[in-house]
């Protein structure tokens, strides 16, 4: 059934819980003279449908609790059995596992600090944030010396914000920044 949720073995069975079932609406508590005319009411309501066991709500609290107490659609969820956090899938629980629990972790280790790290995007990530190496370059309003020309570009938005030049232009050849109007001249 489309407004209960009741499933029926046969369609014979759906139309006899039709027959019986009362026609008000249990979101407004509208009547209705026919089975129809509830079905198409009833659908007129804003509902939120559970990505786990597709029941549907009315509100986004009732969902909210519904999710969060999830005794409805816990046989759906994946449980993690060394700290029992729940997942909604199989592939969240593994990603977890590998994060949290695995018996080699931190294993990708950094060749120039030797920091370990769980993934090997993390180690990417660290060794082109910590360990990329740009041409010094000075910050023409305090002379600071900075690691490239993105570091030159923060440092600026994060210092130099109330200074009437702009320094926002990098050249794509050398990497150099410039003020908007010098870049061409460079």
């Amino acid at each position: 059934c489309r407004i209960c949720n009741l499933e029926c073995g046969s369609l014979e069975s759906l139309q006899k819980h039709l027959e019986r079932e009362d026609l008000i609406c249990r979101v407004c508590t509208a009547e209705f003279c026919n089975h129809r005319e509830l079905e198409t009411h009833f659908f007129s309501h804003k509902s939120y449908t559970c990505t786990i066991c597709h029941e549907i709500f009315f509100d986004k609290t009732s969902l909210f609790a519904h999710r969060k107490g999830s005794d409805s659609c816990s046989y759906l969820k994946q449980q993690c059995k060394i700290c029992n956090k729940q997942f909604l899938s199989k592939k969240s629980l593994n990603k977890h596992k590998v994060l949290y629990h695995a018996k080699h972790k931190e294993k990708y280790k950094c060749v120039v600090c030797a920091k370990r790290f769980n993934t090997p995007g993390l180690l990417s990530r660290h060794e082109l944030n910590c360990h990329t190496v740009y041409e010094v370059i000075e910050c023409k309003i305090c002379q600071k010396l900075l690691n490239g020309p993105d570091r030159l570009k923060i440092h600026i938005k994060a210092w130099h914000l109330d200074c009437d030049e702009d320094f926002g232009s990098a050249c794509p050849v050398c990497g150099k920044l410039f003020q908007n109007k010098n870049l061409k001249r460079h």
